[in-house]
């Protein structure tokens, strides 16, 4: 049975599992490894931990956003039921850029950077 579920039908032959997807998860995970290592000082013999904890919190959101942007343009082109568009091509990033710069040039670009982080995403998600 497990050797069944190795194996997908593609039309009538039978194929091996896509090796390009087990080669790609190989490669995101040397990259990932590589992000959190490189360059990372040593000391006692021992890495860094301040410096490991900032490096896998910065990949865990890495991750959560490119996941999250993954199945925002999957769901959006599953409703429009157009394999093509995304939000890009249909200029919601021009229009977020347009309310950013609105909102700098109404508050003023000294109280923008003053916000706190839970205050400015409160802004940004209401604009």
């Amino acid at each position: 049975m497990a050797e069944a579920a190795l194996w997908r039908m593609k039309g009538r032959r039978r194929a091996p599992l896509d090796r390009r997807l087990l080669v790609l998860t190989g490669l995101l995970i040397g990259a990932a490894a590589s992000f959190i290592s490189w360059g990372l000082p040593w000391s006692d013999g021992a890495p860094s931990a301040y410096i490991l904890q900032l490096r896998a919190t910065k990949l865990a959101g890495l991750i959560c956003v490119g996941t999250a942007i993954g199945l925002a343009t999957v769901l959006f082109q599953t409703l429009s039921n157009n394999r093509i568009l995304t939000p890009s091509i249909m200029g919601f990033d021009a229009l977020f850029l347009l309310m950013q710069s609105v909102m700098v040039m109404m508050f003023g670009l000294a109280s923008m950077a003053q916000l706190s982080g839970f205050a400015g995403f409160l802004l940004n998600a209401a604009a």
